[in-house]
């Protein structure tokens, strides 16, 4: 049994793939018996092929569960930075500064 446009947005929003607002919108619109536009009929489409794979297929009132490739994980916002990336941030940022220190010296007389 092939899915409805809506178990499709259903299913996206709970694996979480695609614009989360605008799949939230099309199925406002399906559940009020609204006309999806073009665009985002082809939007649902491009996504629902994308992920065919993980979508789950309804049968009756039940889903056929294909077993998970991996649970999205958050992404950590305190992750491990490499020293060798801060230890070139602080370089670009002293000689910045140096630049700067031994240039407004010489552009001032200009500027004033």
């Amino acid at each position: 049994m092939v899915n409805s446009s809506l178990d499709n947005v259903n299913e996206l929003l709970r694996l979480v793939y695609g614009d989360k607002s605008r799949l939230k919108d099309i199925k406002r619109r399906l559940e009020n018996g609204q006309v999806l536009y073009n665009s985002d009929d082809n939007y649902l489409q491009q996504l629902v092929n994308q992920h065919s794979g993980e979508i789950q297929k309804r049968i009756g009132s039940t889903y056929l569960k294909p077993k998970p490739k991996h649970e999205p994980t958050p992404k950590s916002s305190n992750k491990m930075v490499k020293p060798t990336t801060i230890l070139f941030s602080i370089s670009v940022v002293a000689v910045t500064a140096i630049a700067l220190l031994f240039f407004i010296p010489i552009i001032q007389p200009y500027i004033t």
